[in-house]
């Protein structure tokens, strides 16, 4: 057996993280939930990693209040739970509204209904 050494020279940055980019790490493994409530937790701690937004009120706050979540964020969190998030074997079925009212309570943000 031949021992390969192989090193990664990328930093980290806004725009790049190498962790992510080879597919390691808490993005690309199944996550089980034992409810709903569970999921939307999980969701909340790695939203920001999910979306790409460097804070939660972008992320869940349309700039013209026109979709209940911008929809750059919301396909990218739909596409993740969809792969990789279930609630007692079923595939989380992810609710915007629900979403933004749990993001907003945590991080104390007002918007308009």
């Amino acid at each position: 057996m031949k021992l390969v050494r192989e090193h990664i020279f990328e930093k980290f940055s806004d725009e790049s993280d190498p962790i992510r980019d080879i597919g390691i790490g808490i993005f690309n493994k199944p996550y089980e939930c034992k409810n709903n409530d569970e999921a939307y937790e999980f969701i909340y701690q790695i939203l920001l990693q999910i979306t790409g937004e460097k804070d939660y009120h972008s992320a869940i706050i349309p700039p013209n209040d026109e979709y209940i979540i911008p929809n750059n964020s919301w396909w990218k969190i739909k596409q993740y739970c969809n792969n990789y998030i279930t609630v007692k074997g079923r595939i989380f079925s992810i609710s915007p509204v629900k979403l933004k009212e749990y993001v907003a309570n945590k991080e104390n943000i007002k918007y308009k209904e």
